[in-house]
């Protein structure tokens, strides 16, 4: 497996001063980090990584996939990606919007939070309100 680097230059970081410099690297931090958790999963998944080259023929092949077939994939991912943003104590927020948007139960993704049904809906049940009502 090839992790990507880091998806970015760091040249920026020279040209600001102090907390500029701080926020910008936070920011970049958040690259990186949706980066590698999204090839940790494919990996997982036993998925092509980025930069092999059976990943542009896996990507034609899910694009083949029926509709149906390619929320299954993406179900499974961001199911895979809840359960390492979880073991890193890393916000899972975005996930979980998605793994519910493509047909996760609040069952899977409390299983794989690690947390009962209760408690998946307690921390993330409003985003999915709103969030829903901003896709409508």
């Amino acid at each position: 497996m090839h992790l990507l680097t880091l998806p970015f230059t760091t040249d920026k970081l020279r040209e600001l001063d102090g907390d500029e410099a701080i926020t910008e690297a936070g920011r970049l931090a958040d690259e990186a980090i949706f980066a590698v958790v999204g090839q940790l999963a494919d990996c997982i998944l036993g998925r092509p990584a980025f930069g092999d080259n059976d990943r542009v023929a896996w990507l034609r092949a899910q694009a083949e996939l029926s509709e149906g077939e390619q929320h299954q994939a993406l179900r499974e991912w961001h199911l895979v990606k809840i359960r390492i943003c979880c073991a890193a104590d890393l916000d899972a927020t975005g996930d979980v919007l998605n793994a519910y948007r493509y047909g996760a139960a609040w069952d899977q993704i409390a299983e794989a939070a690690g947390l009962t049904v209760q408690q998946v809906k307690d921390c993330w049940g409003a985003y999915w309100l709103r969030w829903h009502r901003q896709l409508a």
